[in-house]
């Protein structure tokens, strides 16, 4: 698959000699303008809000909006070759679906997109695109991924070599004792004569 990604806004599309927009990226014969990636800019805190999963950690900067357009388009083509074309259709059911769910209705989600500086066109892609970054992960990247159970103890002692908390092994013992047994001034010290016994697990004299 043929990208060429250029930084530096080196293509224009000029017509009658007025600059009108500019390319960032050709991914084969799909374009990238820099009036698309403006775009995802000025309302990115409404996609996050809209689509965590594929706006949450994105930058707002041009470069890292620019490859997550990149990265839409070859997983739409991907996803082509191997026979997933999500239909407009699809996705129409799926609006429905969260209105329902959502109890609202077309004009109060068009209301709401509106205060959000987000068309509905915008709405309906960012959908298409959540879904096919879902189909993708399930059925390209989860089966190439094996993850065994020594690679989740390396990766808890990794992230918690520096964990400075105290830890217990002890046996839980369930007791109860009457109020009258304790001598005067017992009550007072009890918490830590208890977390002593935690730690050492012997049994205090007392």
């Amino acid at each position: 698959m043929k990208l060429t990604l250029i930084s530096c806004l080196l293509f224009s599309h000029l017509i009658y000699g007025k600059l009108l927009d500019k390319t960032i990226a050709i991914v084969n014969e799909d374009i990238i303008t820099l009036s698309q990636v403006n775009r995802i800019q000025k309302n990115l805190s409404s996609r996050r809000q809209v689509s965590p999963m594929l706006y949450g950690k994105l930058k707002k900067d041009d470069k890292s909006v620019a490859l997550k357009k990149v990265q839409s388009i070859l997983i739409r083509k991907k996803l082509t070759e191997i026979g997933f074309v999500i239909s407009d259709d699809q996705i129409e059911q799926e609006i429905g679906s969260i209105e329902k769910s959502q109890r609202i209705t077309r004009e109060a989600l068009l209301n709401f997109l509106k205060g959000a500086n987000l068309t509905f066109e915008e709405f309906f892609e960012i959908k298409r695109e959540e879904t096919e970054y879902r189909i993708f992960v399930s059925n390209i990247i989860r089966p190439l991924v094996t993850i065994s159970e020594q690679d989740i103890k390396n990766n808890y002692y990794k992230s918690n070599q520096n964990n400075k908390t105290l830890n217990f092994k002890y046996t839980l013992v369930d007791f109860s004792l009457p109020k009258s047994k304790f001598k005067k001034g017992m009550l007072k010290g009890f918490n830590n004569v208890l977390v002593n016994f935690q730690k050492s697990g012997v049994l205090p004299s007392n």
